[in-house]
Formats: C-alpha cells, sequence, structure tokens
C-alpha cells in the first residue's frame, strides 16, 4: 500500500528561497534589460557662419555634448529644427538663433567677442530648451578643434630686478698742473726793431691763479750801427725765467676745462751775450755779457683744444749797459736804458 506523505512546510520555504535566488541571479546578470531606454529627440540643425568660424566640432556635436536627449534627425523625420545665422559685427560676431518645433518657436540674438564664443552660447541655450536639465558644462564636445589655434603659453616671468649698488668712486681726481710749449716770435726795441725767434716750455699748477714758471731761449737777427763810414753788427741772445700768474681768465658756462680766455702779469729775469763784430779792420768779434729785469702783460687764447695763441708787451731794464767803439775812442753802440719787448706765439699744452 502507497503511504503519500505531505510537504512539510520546512520544504516549502527551501523551494521558494531557492526560486527567489535564481530570480536575482537573473536581475543582477542583465539589470539594463529592465530599465527602460532614455528618451531621445531627432534635431535638425542648419547653420550658415563666416569661414573664420571653427568647423569642429560640429553645432549638432555641441548641443549633444550638453545633453543626452538628442540625435539627429533622419531624412523625411519629423523634428525639431535649429537655425543658426553667424555674421560678423564690427569686430565681434552676433548669431541669430531659431528652434522651431511644430508650432512653437524660440528665437534668440546671441552676441560674443569670437565666434567660438557665440556658437558655445547657441549650444548651451538650444540644449536647455530641450531638456531643462542639460549640463552647462559640455561633457563631450566631439572632435578635436582644427581650426582653432590653441592660446599661446604666457611668457615666463621676468627675472627679479637687483636694486642698482652705487659705487663710492669718490671725489674726481684733482689735475695738479700742466706743462705746455711753443715758439714766438719777438721783437725788440734796440735802437730800433729788431726782431726774433725763440721757444719757451712752461709748468703751471691748478690753482685758482694758475701760477706759472716759463723757461725762454731766444735769439735775435743780426742789427747794424754805423760810425764814420764804418759798421759795425750786433746780435743777442738770452735765457729768461718769466713767472705768471692768472689775473682775469673766462671760460663758457658749461665749458669744464681750462680758462679759454687768460689775461697774465709775468715778471722776467733774463741772462745771455750781447755780441758786436766789424769787418772795418778784419773780422773781430767782441761778445758781451748781458742782463735784465722786466714785466709783461700776456694775453692767452686757447682756440682749438689744447692749441692756444698768445700776445704778450713789456718792458725790461738792461742791468748791463757796455760801450761800443771803433779806436781810438769813437763810440759806435750802447744798448738803451729802457728795452720795449713784444712777441706772439702759439703752444700747446699737455695735461
Amino acid at each position: 500500500m502507497d503511504v503519500r506523505r505531505p510537504f512539510s512546510s520546512i520544504r516549502w520555504i527551501r523551494i521558494s528561497m531557492a526560486s527567489t535566488l535564481c530570480a536575482a541571479l537573473v536581475v543582477l546578470r542583465d539589470p539594463l534589460s529592465f530599465a527602460a531606454a532614455p528618451e531621445t529627440e531627432p534635431l535638425r540643425v542648419e547653420m550658415t557662419a563666416p569661414a573664420s568660424c571653427p568647423i569642429r566640432p560640429t553645432l549638432f556635436e555641441r548641443v549633444r555634448s550638453h545633453t543626452g536627449r538628442v540625435r539627429e534627425a533622419s531624412a523625411g523625420e519629423s523634428s525639431r529644427a535649429l537655425r543658426v545665422v553667424i555674421a560678423p559685427d564690427g569686430d565681434r560676431f552676433v548669431a541669430d538663433l531659431r528652434l522651431v518645433e511644430d508650432d512653437e518657436v524660440l528665437e534668440r540674438r546671441v552676441p560674443g567677442k569670437t565666434c567660438e564664443e557665440v556658437l558655445a552660447a547657441v549650444a548651451l541655450i538650444a540644449a536647455l530648451a530641450i531638456d531643462p536639465l542639460a549640463s552647462a558644462v559640455p561633457v563631450d564636445a566631439g572632435a578635436p578643434q582644427a581650426d582653432v589655434e590653441p592660446p599661446p603659453a604666457p611668457p615666463p616671468p621676468p627675472p627679479p630686478r637687483r636694486a642698482p649698488v652705487e659705487i663710492d668712486a669718490g671725489p674726481p681726481a684733482r689735475r695738479r698742473g700742466s706743462v705746455s710749449a711753443g715758439v714766438t716770435l719777438e721783437a725788440y726795441g734796440l735802437g730800433e726793431l729788431v726782431l726774433g725767434r725763440g721757444v719757451w716750455v712752461e709748468g703751471a699748477l691748478a690753482t685758482r691763479a694758475s701760477p706759472a714758471l716759463r723757461l725762454r731761449f731766444a735769439r735775435t737777427q743780426s742789427f747794424s750801427a754805423e760810425r764814420e763810414q764804418r759798421t759795425a753788427f750786433f746780435q743777442l741772445t738770452t735765457a729768461a725765467v718769466d713767472g705768471c700768474l692768472t689775473a682775469v681768465g673766462w671760460k663758457p658756462k658749461l665749458h669744464r676745462g681750462a680758462n679759454v680766455l687768460e689775461l697774465r702779469p709775468c715778471v722776467q729775469l733774463a741772462g745771455g751775450v750781447l755780441e758786436g763784430s766789424s769787418s772795418a779792420f778784419g773780422v773781430h768779434r767782441m761778445p758781451r755779457p748781458w742782463a735784465s729785469i722786466g714785466a709783461m702783460l700776456q694775453e692767452r687764447w686757447r682756440f682749438f683744444g689744447p692749441l692756444e695763441l698768445e700776445m704778450a708787451v713789456g718792458l725790461t731794464l738792461p742791468l748791463i749797459r757796455d760801450d761800443f767803439f771803433f779806436l781810438p775812442r769813437d763810440d759806435v753802440y750802447r744798448a738803451p736804458s729802457v728795452v720795449l719787448l713784444g712777441n706772439v706765439g702759439v703752444g700747446t699744452t699737455f695735461r
């Protein structure tokens, strides 16, 4: 005899748990099969823009980067229409946007500094009109823009400037003095006007009065004197020391060098030889010593760099005045008690 035992409650519980577990495994294996696909709307885009505007990403790709609820409309499919016309406006751009769906029309005028800026604004406006939950930040802008150059990298910051260091060089070196040299054309009043030539060298101190000491060598031309149809010839050779001070000096205001014009009083001490000769009774020479003391007034003009012109006039007193005569006792020449001096010359200064 068959005896059938009824299922216990524990067995039914085990079967129910197994069925539930299998269903859960199916759900975990393919969860998307139970979720509804997102709803998308077709969109047709028409755009007119200058050639300077970027062509990548396209305007549809820009809208798609803000919302996933749009797709490109196929041919003949009823869809929204996005029509955009971009035109330059001076140094800016402006876009006329028109979004049409059945009888609803959205129109906007979007200005911007660049065409890229206008395209970004148009894409965001269109995306928000289609999907109010669209992202304000583009998620995927499509292909990289081939026509838009990336902005240049900012230049590196300049190196820090160091504060200038002042070097105290001390006071400028002071010129202690100068040396100059030159040549002169001499004139003497030795009973008649007698010309001569001379050379000189001078040292001066760089002070306000510019005291100077000059060493001069001069020799006159031969001059003559007659006595009873007999002629004697004379020639004076001297070496003199002149001491001078600058009494008056002038230079332009912006001139930083030495004076351009100077007026200098000088004293002179001279010594030398006065030589007399005659051929009346054969050639006979008679050299006699010469000594004199005098004073001059000298004017100097520095006309070009270190070059200078000078002119001086003065008087000298002979300290030795010998008599020259023919035998038995015919006086022929004696130096005057006062001799008029004068000279003109050129010189140069060595700093």
